[in-house]
């Protein structure tokens, strides 16, 4: 490589968490411009529904017809094809991982195999419980409502903790697929939904949506969320919204959807005055706060087991390096730890934690830019909020099993991926890095 392209590149690459981190903030005001411009009856997205007149004379909600009980069969059975395929991908994968290895064969299939890291604590909170003594104590930063599940489900069925983890988890990626399938009809297309929902069922880390974690859950209870939002039917929509926020931090903000739908329900009908208005946005904030009831259910459960209810972030800090940060500093330790790594022994944490975690970030930042002007207002403010949350923290070592778990994904993939030789060619590569993750999940563990 000639020494000015090689200085180019190690510049490039040395600013890159800086860019990154300044390309995502230069988006908020985009999307923030279209979060208020559909609240107001402006936004292009609105016009594509069926033209009616609105007595206020504000361009009509998008709203897809609703499915027929043949039409809902018909996509339960295409779901559920989808879901068997891609599941039975992510076994191939993982047992040939396994083989690989040398820790056993192709068909040594064991549900031991599929429970590493956080599984395994998530079993321990099913079995046992939170508790406040020796390193089990420790266990209390992770959210309740998935070993709940698991614990019930447990106590009725008497199956082994692990092996009903992975049942619940395949259920609830099922139940979040067809969620997933209606969400994005509703809020677009059929095609648009039909694009998403092998996008979402292959995504590279859906392994983790198949194991003992809490990701299938959480996804699932957001999109009910959502869905239940874009219905009108906000009672529930802030009740799963509470349910995802028990689930794992992040679900609180499902509050952003929620509120912008509940303003958008507000301004259909007409404002004779500025107070008015106000008291319509104080009423939706009002609204939507029981969402917050999910994490404050968490924040009592930490005061009831060890005696203070910020004792999560206290083990967060101290026992696993994490606190609030930023992204460019979670890029720039990326990037550095995967110099470092790929230089010695640990290059194979370099390929499957550090370098995918700082590509994630880049590429998803970079289709938020490219497709802002299609996706739903609340699919990108959740979008927004969501990698500001998820990316923040300091010694993230999860960063791209967390963005699999952002839904707003699978909907600006199938936007951008609408011309079918592109969709072929991203799918195909989706289905390459599915095999690729799974492998290395199950056959050496260097997956977090």
């Amino acid at each position: 490589m000639p020494d000015g392209l090689a200085f180019v590149c190690r510049w490039l690459l040395d600013k890159l968490p800086f860019l990154i981190e300044l390309a995502f903030f230069l988006l908020l005001p985009l999307l923030l411009y279209r979060y208020i411009t559909y609240i107001v009856g402006k936004d292009p997205l609105r016009r594509r529904g069926i033209d009616v007149d609105d007595a206020d004379g504000r361009p009509p909600r998008l709203i897809a017809p609703p499915m027929t009980g043949a039409m809902w069969a018909r996509v339960t059975l295409w779901v559920f094809a989808v879901f068997i395929g891609s599941r039975l991908i992510v076994l191939a994968a993982g047992q040939t991982g396994l083989a690989w290895s040398g820790q056993g064969g192709f068909f040594d299939i064991s549900v031991d195999r599929y429970v590493r890291w956080d599984a395994h604590h998530y079993v321990r909170l099913a079995r046992n419980w939170y508790v406040n003594r020796g390193d089990p104590r420790f266990h209390i930063v992770f959210f309740p409502l998935y070993p709940l599940t698991l614990r019930l489900a447990g106590a009725l069925t008497r199956l082994d903790i692990p092996l009903l983890g992975c049942i619940l988890s395949n259920i609830y990626l099922f139940l979040g697929g067809l969620t997933l399938y209606e969400l994005t009809r509703v809020t677009y297309d059929d095609s648009v939904a039909r694009r998403a929902l092998p996008l979402f069922m292959l995504s590279p880390l859906s392994v983790f949506m198949s194991v003992p974690y809490g990701e299938s859950l959480f996804v699932l209870t957001t999109l009910l969320s959502l869905l239940m939002a874009r219905r009108r039917k906000f009672g529930w929509a802030v009740l799963f919204g509470a349910l995802a926020a028990n689930t794992r931090m992040l679900g609180i903000l499902t509050t952003a959807p929620i509120f912008l739908e509940l303003m958008d329900a507000s301004m259909e009908t007409p404002s004779t005055s500025r107070k008015s208005r106000l008291i319509d946005i104080i009423s939706c904030v009002l609204m939507t706060s029981p969402v917050l009831l999910g994490l404050g259910a968490y924040i009592l459960l930490n005061w009831w087991v060890t005696g203070n209810p910020q004792q999560f972030l206290i083990y967060q800090r101290e026992h696993w390096g994490q606190q609030f940060g930023s992204i460019g500093n979670t890029m720039s330790y990326s990037l550095g730890l995967a110099r470092m790594m790929i230089a010695d022994a640990s290059k194979w944490y370099a390929y499957t934690t550090w370098i995918p975690q700082v590509a994630s970030v880049t590429l998803l930042i970079s289709l938020l830019f490219v497709v802002r002007r299609r996706l739903h207002p609340g699919d990108s403010a959740y979008a927004w909020l969501y990698i500001l949350a998820a990316i923040s923290p300091t010694w993230l070592l999860s960063g791209s099993r967390y963005l699999m778990a952002l839904y707003a994904l699978y909907a600006a993939v199938a936007l951008l991926t609408s011309s079918r030789h592109v969709y072929t060619a991203m799918l195909t590569l989706f289905v390459i890095l599915l095999c690729y993750f799974s492998a290395l999940y199950v056959g050496i563990g260097m997956v977090l």
